[in-house]
């Protein structure tokens, strides 16, 4: 039954994913991914780089393109691939740990309705796929770890990994923390080899041959994205997670306030579940590297292990960077990692506790409360018009669309736009693929001008100049902020 809900579940899902990939508005971060390299030869992939250049991602797309020509929905097909892994992954990794019952669909739910991960299993960015490469190398670990296959497991770990820090650099920490927890596995059991020939070099070579040439032309300047402090990702995830765009205010009224979930994320739960993987994933490894018998371990010791592992130690490693070298904390998504990890190891922590009953039901009840209403706040904020980090791009191709509509009206030889810095590589993409040649290429110069038509954004920017100028408004969006708006008659 529950395994039967769970497939429905995660069927719909990619369905709505397809949907939302065919649909949706371009992103300016797509679009100016797509302009600065995919508008060029291959060799361009290789000669540039910038933390928009996901490198994997970015040849799939190419090759996508290739086949089936430029629009939205082809940027988006290797995220759906991507998406599409991932969701068979943590179905795989969820019935590995808990079984088929209720906590198994708890799991499987958790892990794969919040909205933030949802929006990268079809935005055309790397994240989402090196996420599923990520939770792949983890399913194959943990399949290793109960005694289910040899060297291929270790090998497709370990090339997982090296897959998923191609697709995307910030995979990096990630996929070195569960490569330090594997290794020291592979160590206790003493398969020198293994370690070598199965896991690091196909990891590190395929890494390494991917990556290796853009990022010879990297600068320190080339990763700006981040943030001061961990509490700082903490909020950025949280919000994103549970307010993941602004909801009907009788909704938004019945549920909690953005504070109360910082408060409780950011005080109690992070804390108590970091402080328990710790201590479980510490207990674990001393009965392991004591006994080295996969039955010393069940499914949910297990992922506590190398999952719970990889948690804590990624949030280390990344306290580390900052500290020793002024590397930023990962911001919403930089920090996409941290939520099916997050997860799956607080409903880990009370299911190894199965054969004690009292402290099974006295951790469970805690942990299955915040995984059940964690679920009911996702599906509220399903929705298929937006990505959260992008809600000023959600009406940008509506926009295009009027001003199309009023060329036909009143044609204009070369259109020329004011507009909003942020909105420019999107309405650009737009102006590529619609061929739209009676208007003129958009800069970032900003509206404050003479031109015949503009594009504003936001209360602060936009209604002021409107003002000024005295425009005539055809469109405000609701949810982007965006006003379309000409010069009045």
């Amino acid at each position: 039954m529950h395994r039967r809900v769970a497939i429905l579940m995660l069927s719909a899902v990619f369905l709505l994913n397809v949907y939302r990939a065919w649909t949706q508005s371009i992103t300016c971060d797509e679009a100016f991914a797509e302009s600065l390299f995919l508008d060029g030869p291959v060799s361009r992939l290789l000669s540039v780089y910038d933390a928009s250049h996901h490198v994997l991602y970015t040849l799939l797309t190419k090759a996508s393109v290739a086949a089936f020509g430029l629009s939205e929905f082809t940027l988006r097909i290797p995220s759906l691939l991507g998406g599409l892994l991932y969701l068979v992954t943590v179905y795989r990794i969820a019935r590995h740990a808990f079984g088929e019952g209720r906590q198994f669909l708890l799991a499987v739910a958790a892990a794969s309705l919040n909205p933030l991960v949802l929006d990268f299993l079809s935005a055309a960015r790397g994240y989402g796929l090196a996420l599923a490469l990520l939770l792949w190398a983890l399913y194959h670990m943990l399949l290793y770890l109960g005694g289910d296959g040899g060297d291929g497991r270790i090998y497709k770990a370990g090339l997982g990994l090296g897959l998923s820090v191609a697709a995307n650099l910030t995979f990096l920490v990630p996929g070195t923390a569960l490569a330090v927890l594997f290794l020291l596995i592979l160590a206790a059991q003493r398969k020198w080899p293994a370690m070598l020939d199965a896991f690091a070099v196909p990891g590190i070579v395929t890494a390494f041959l991917i990556v290796i040439l853009p990022l010879t032309k990297a600068a320190r300047s080339s990763f700006y994205v981040g943030l001061a402090t961990l509490g700082d990702t903490l909020r950025s995830l949280v919000a994103l997670s549970m307010f993941h765009h602004p909801l009907d205010k009788r909704v938004s009224a019945l549920l909690p306030r953005p504070e109360f979930w910082y408060g409780a994320f950011g005080y109690v739960i992070v804390p108590a579940v970091l402080a328990a993987a710790a201590a479980g994933c510490a207990a674990i490894m001393f009965r392991w590297w004591k006994h080295r018998d996969p039955a010393q371990l069940d499914g949910p010791s297990r992922l506590i292990l190398l999952g719970g592992g990889a948690l804590v130690l990624s949030i280390g490693i990344l306290a580390v960077l900052h500290k020793a070298l002024d590397v930023l904390y990962p911001v919403g998504r930089t920090g996409l990692y941290l939520i099916p990890l997050f997860s799956l190891t607080a409903l880990a922590l009370p299911a190894a506790l199965k054969r004690h009953t009292t402290a099974f039901r006295l951790s469970g009840s805690p942990v299955w409360a915040l995984s059940a209403v964690s679920v009911a706040i996702y599906l509220v904020h399903t929705d298929t018009r937006y990505y959260g980090e992008w809600l000023f791009d959600s009406s940008t191709k509506q926009v295009v669309n009027l001003l199309r509509e009023r060329q036909r009206e009143r044609p204009v030889a070369k259109a020329r736009g004011g507009i909003h810095w942020v909105l420019e590589p999107s309405l650009n993409f737009y102006r590529r693929i619609y061929k739209l040649d009676w208007m003129a290429p958009l800069d970032r110069r900003g509206p404050d001008g003479d031109y015949d038509y503009y594009v504003l954004l936001g209360e602060e920017g936009g209604v002021p100049l409107i003002k000024k100028r005295g425009l005539r408004v055809l469109y405000s969006g609701a949810v982007s902020g965006v006003y379309l708006a000409e010069p009045g008659r």
